[in-house]
């Protein structure tokens, strides 16, 4: 989806235009797309084991829209303006600490995120770099 955070702050660099955001404060547990496929290989593997089960399948760190948005600036080198408060909140944007416990995944799937957030932003600034042009 193009107008959520990490997409169109990363092609809002590559344009170099204006990136209008809502609020630096919510926080997110973000996890890198290699690994959520990682963990439904596993989980695939080990189904029978565990049917029915729920686990929480993320990274297990909590971070800031503006601490994504200002890493994502550091890692790009680009400078653009921001301009906050110039979208509305999201209903999911509140004080809720979003971070989840993956303690059950990594304890009976043996599974845990093998990218840090900001190696995930990295692959992914590379991928966007490659195909930003099937985003309007």
């Amino acid at each position: 989806e193009p107008t959520r955070l990490i997409p169109d702050t990363i092609i809002s660099h590559l344009r170099k235009r204006p990136l209008l955001l809502s609020s630096p404060a919510p926080k997110k547990d973000f996890i890198f797309v290699e690994d959520m496929l990682d963990a439904m290989d596993v989980m695939v593997k080990k189904s029978k084991k565990f049917s029915g089960q729920i686990f929480n399948i993320a990274s297990g760190e909590e971070y800031s829209v503006g601490q994504v948005v200002s890493l994502i600036h550091k890692l790009m080198g680009i400078t653009i303006p921001y301009e906050w408060g110039k979208r509305e909140g999201r209903i999911w944007d509140t004080n809720i600490s979003w971070v989840d416990d993956v303690s059950k995944a990594q304890r009976l799937l043996g599974w845990k995120a093998k990218h840090s957030f900001e190696e995930g932003l990295v692959k992914t600034i590379e991928w966007f770099k490659q195909n930003h042009t099937l985003y309007p």
